[in-house]
């Protein structure tokens, strides 16, 4: 069982803060830097054009070492299917619910209320990049480790996301083995540090190195370390330079939501940081068939070039021969000249390894759930059918995702409209209101519940009759239920007191039928109506 001895301590407030900050620092760079190497043949072989974790020039080439595709499309395949399936963009993949603690008379009422934020949450998620931004978050989560930036924006766009790719962060967990300490270095001009922090305090040696060169850049390292001495969430937000070795900006933050940043993890060991990604799990599968790939291409260059072989008898010069249509190449009388070699490698039968491997490949990243679509556009039963077999495949992923990404990202947005005044809510995912997934995958288990009920249902009628089985089956419990487990629109079901009334309405009619010495269960004929 791999270990973790660079947990971080509880946030505290230190006389010397940018020693302290710089010793956090180095302690999760020196975790991350446990990590290189394996981030660094992921990010090469599948995401090449992604930052790596060296200095590199912009725009320079990381192609070099691929010679399949596979997995570099598979990652691609693999963040877009995730998103279908946990946040597909215009869709409403999460349902605010009253929680146990609502009285179960109030709760219909406070259900509709819900509905109304739901879709003001989904209209600002929508009207933001939040859909781009976490595509490329989640190729990042395919190799680890995701990680979002929530900013705070403007009215017409009141939340700024950014996928901060994994070389840029440097993370650290606390006692409980979550992301608690997240760190970000980055250079930035002296007007940038301005923007990005408008009650920074900065040196005077700052601007003075800044006013001989405008464009020169500043080493800024961020810092966020929740405290978990307090009961309600809290973080301690600072900036500093390293080269004047000054703390520019702090703030604190508290609350559910109040956090910008999202790190979520696709699995992990017990005591490590970092989660392990599809990718980093099939890395020897993606180097074997990406190291088959240029052995073929190199057997089939000698196939197409030849070998050749020719007696050293000082007439033919090697180094002058060119192998171009219409070459004469002279050779010795009675000497055999050149004289092709014959190609030892079979490519049939290492195409056959390729394809099983490169399946094997999909299958890692997910890309293969009840084979590839053909012919006609896919049924809504097929649809289901995928997701579900999807949803069992990733298993305990899935519940990692929901609660480090999908509860995360809610409360932030939460936590922002309520700081602009757009909404009024109560505690979140507490036992007042709880956020409930309806993303496709979350709904295959739903599916599931659904059958079960109707199975139930089926059974006790058959066995027993209708009237046993209403006996045991609450039928207006029974709907109701139904009806939140499809997430219908809480306008659709009468409110409890006009069901109420209708019920009364329906007993008063056949009381009144009795008297009168009418069958209330006859049929009536047309001439009755």
């Amino acid at each position: 069982m791999s270990t973790n001895t660079d947990r971080i301590p509880a946030a505290e407030p230190n006389d010397d803060a940018f020693a302290t900050l710089k010793a956090g620092f180095d302690r999760a760079i020196d975790v991350r830097d446990k990590w290189k190497h394996l981030f660094d043949d992921c990010y090469e072989l599948t995401m090449p054009g992604r930052e790596s974790f060296d200095e590199e020039t912009p725009g320079q080439s990381r192609t070099d070492r691929i010679f399949d595709e596979t997995a570099v499309v598979g990652v691609q395949e693999f963040a877009s299917r995730l998103q279908a399936g946990i946040m597909p963009t215009y869709a409403e993949w999460i349902t605010l619910e009253a929680g146990e603690d609502i009285p179960e008379d109030d709760r219909e009422e406070v259900n509709a209320g819900l509905k109304e934020i739901t879709h003001k949450v989904f209209e600002t998620l929508q009207n933001s990049n939040f859909a781009q931004e976490v595509h490329e978050s989640m190729m990042d989560l395919g190799v680890s480790t995701g990680v979002l930036l929530a900013k705070k924006g403007t009215p017409d766009e009141p939340i700024q996301w950014s996928a901060i790719p994994l070389p840029r962060v440097a993370l650290n967990v606390g006692p409980t083995g979550a992301v608690d300490a997240i760190y970000r270095k980055h250079r930035l001009r002296l007007s940038e540090i301005k923007e990005l922090w408008p009650g920074a305090e900065l040196p005077d040696a700052l601007a003075d190195k800044a006013k001989s060169d405008p464009n020169l850049k500043f080493s800024v390292i961020e810092e966020q370390l929740r405290d978990r001495t307090k009961i309600e969430p809290t973080y301690y937000y600072r900036v500093a330079e390293e080269s004047e070795k000054a703390i520019l900006f702090e703030d604190t933050f508290s609350g559910i939501g109040s956090s910008p940043w999202i790190a979520y993890r696709w699995s992990k060991a017990s005591g490590e940081v970092y989660g392990r990604g599809p990718v980093l799990n099939s890395l020897p599968a993606i180097k074997v068939l990406n190291l088959k790939v240029q052995l073929i291409l190199e057997n089939a260059d000698m196939a197409i070039q030849g070998l050749w072989q020719m007696d050293d008898d000082g007439v033919v010069n090697a180094d002058n021969v060119s192998l171009l249509p219409g070459t004469i190449v002279p050779r010795q009388p009675n000497s055999r000249g050149l004289e092709a070699l014959e190609n030892p490698g079979r490519l049939d039968v290492a195409q056959l390894i390729l394809d099983e491997m490169r399946s094997n490949v999909r299958k890692a990243l997910y890309n293969e759930t009840l084979g590839p679509p053909e012919g006609t556009p896919m049924s809504a039963t097929e649809v289901s059918e995928r997701m579900a077999e999807l949803a069992r495949q990733i298993g305990s992923a899935f519940g990692r995702l929901q609660y480090e990404l999908v509860v995360p990202v809610v409360q932030r947005v939460i936590y922002i409209l309520r700081e602009d005044g757009q909404i009024e809510i109560p505690v979140v995912n507490g036992r007042e209101i709880r956020i409930v997934p309806n993303s496709p995958l979350s709904r295959a288990q739903v599916e599931q519940d659904l059958a079960d009920m109707d199975r139930f249902a089926m059974t006790m009628s058959q066995l027993f009759g209708p009237q046993i089985a209403n006996l045991f089956i609450d039928q207006e419990k029974y709907a109701l239920t139904y009806s939140e487990k499809l997430s219908l629109d809480p306008g659709v079901i009468r409110p409890k007191p006009e069901r109420e009334q209708l019920i009364q309405a329906m007993q008063q009619q056949m009381q009144a039928q009795q008297q009168a010495g009418v069958d209330p269960n006859a049929q009536q004929g047309p001439e009755q109506v």
